[in-house]
């Protein structure tokens, strides 16, 4: 397996967006692939947020992630996703990782995150993230987590 920059490999952009509107896209009125598509093909970059890290595995792709800001300086890890058929495989631990990396290399002072796995933050804590507080947002209970990049 290797973690990759998706702008190095375009060809796997309807993958990433077929994925991202079954798993989450569809509940948004007037979302579409094609909507999800042109989004995704809006951040192949490598040297700067928003962009996304894809996981690979003979030639197909098995896994995404995205680091994107919400202002400057404020560096988010979103659209985590692995496909049912790949988890467990330490795939999305990988991805997460590697996010960390690229994200240091920005100069990012912390990465944040939300998840639904509010009690325990799931494979997130296992590596390092730190639980911050518990909130609702759209009707879903999630749990925001950061993850300190600088001393």
């Amino acid at each position: 397996m290797k973690i990759e920059f998706l702008a190095d490999h375009p060809q796997f952009i309807p993958v990433l967006a077929k994925w991202y509107f079954d798993e989450w896209g569809h509940a948004f009125a007037h979302n579409s692939v094609q909507k999800t598509i042109d989004s995704i093909s809006g951040k192949l970059n490598k040297n700067k947020a928003p962009l996304y890290l894809i996981a690979t595995d003979e030639n197909q792709v098995v896994g995404a992630i995205q680091i994107k800001t919400k202002a400057p300086d404020d560096y988010w890890l979103e659209a985590v996703y692995v496909p049912i058929g790949n988890r467990h495989k330490g795939i999305a631990k990988n991805l997460c990782l590697q996010a960390l990396e690229v994200a240091r290399s920005f100069n990012a002072k912390e990465l944040k995150l939300e998840t639904a796995a509010i009690e325990t933050g799931g494979l997130y804590q296992q590596i390092g993230w730190k639980p911050i507080k518990k909130y609702q947002k759209d009707g879903r209970d999630l749990l925001l987590m950061t993850y300190p990049l600088k001393a």
